[in-house]
């Protein structure tokens, strides 16, 4: 886009970005996404005006999902997304406060809504763990949260559901991981947490239930897996399918099969992440001890370290 054409708002993002290193680019594209929260959380109050004076008939639409459908080219769930977040101004202020400022996404806010509609007072601490995980995970520890406070009312006044806090010193470092676990903390073998469920069904449902669920249980190495939350273990990813266990120390070069030698990731980061494209090297022992190299290659000599 001519310089003369572009946006007053995009200056500070575009200028000089042929010599932004890696941190800097970062740090641009976080301030993108911040920017376009804000843009999308704006449509709230015009698309709330548009639904409750029935605007889209005078413009030939015979719905508000028809309108933003083929006027905004905005899918239907995204608008009645958008137009519910809007409305959650009174019932959920300060999640609506922090989505309009940018912090969440609409895609955030609308998983946390009906959370924090139950535990207002614990709103200000699932934006902040928003910020820590990915959305699939806090989508994830959302519906824990809800089936929580079904299913243990004193639990879920007690903390809300939120899940536990991590370590506010790693926080700022990192703004996406996998799976946490307190290392101070002792969990009973995976044998003794291991149930079997049986079930009737029809015999299509039952061959589609064990196509399914083949594809998620992994044929060996379930202690490992279970040790790492069933999680890919890589910063910012929390993937909990086509599970690999990963050799640390490489077998060519004398590792073991013991259970510190081996992490769990996802197969993109296994095979393309690590021996592929080595965007990611990982070193030490699990389960603690083990850390995460992302090299920044050509924007630097330095390495981003988690």
């Amino acid at each position: 886009m001519p310089a003369a054409e572009r946006p007053a708002f995009l200056e500070g993002l575009v200028e000089g970005l042929d010599a932004a290193d890696a941190r800097e680019l970062d740090a641009r594209l976080r301030r993108a996404v911040a920017l376009e929260q804000r843009r999308e959380a704006a449509l709230g109050p015009l698309l709330e005006r548009v639904a409750t004076r029935r605007l889209y008939l005078g413009r030939g639409h015979a719905s508000l999902a028809d309108y933003a459908r083929e006027r905004l080219g905005m899918a239907r769930s995204k608008a009645w997304a958008l137009l519910r977040l809007e409305r959650s101004r009174a019932t959920a202020p300060e999640l609506h406060a922090a989505y309009v400022a940018g912090q969440l996404s609409w895609v955030q806010a609308q998983a946390l809504l009906p959370v924090v509609l139950m535990s207002p007072s614990r709103a200000a601490d699932w934006v902040a763990w928003a910020g820590q995980v990915t959305v699939r995970r806090l989508r994830d520890d959302a519906d824990r949260a809800v089936l929580l406070a079904e299913r243990d009312a004193e639990a879920f006044a007690r903390t809300g559901g939120v899940p536990e806090a991590s370590d506010p010193q790693e926080s700022g470092r990192v703004q996406t991981r996998a799976n946490h676990r307190d290392s101070d903390r002792t969990y009973p073998p995976a044998r003794l947490r291991t149930a079997r469920v049986f079930f009737t069904a029809p015999a299509e449902i039952a061959r589609l239930f064990r196509a399914t669920w083949s594809r998620f249980e992994p044929r060996e190495h379930h202690e490992v897996f279970e040790r790492d939350g069933w999680r890919c273990a890589v910063p910012g990813c929390s993937s909990y399918r086509h599970l690999h266990a990963h050799h640390i120390r490489f077998r060519s070069h004398g590792g073991g099969d013991e259970p510190e030698n081996l992490v769990t990731l996802c197969v993109w980061h296994h095979q393309q992440g690590v021996h592929e494209r080595r965007v990611v090297r990982i070193a030490g022992r699990m389960p603690e001890g083990v850390r995460f190299e992302l090299p920044l290659g050509a924007y630097g000599p330095d390495e981003l370290r988690c």
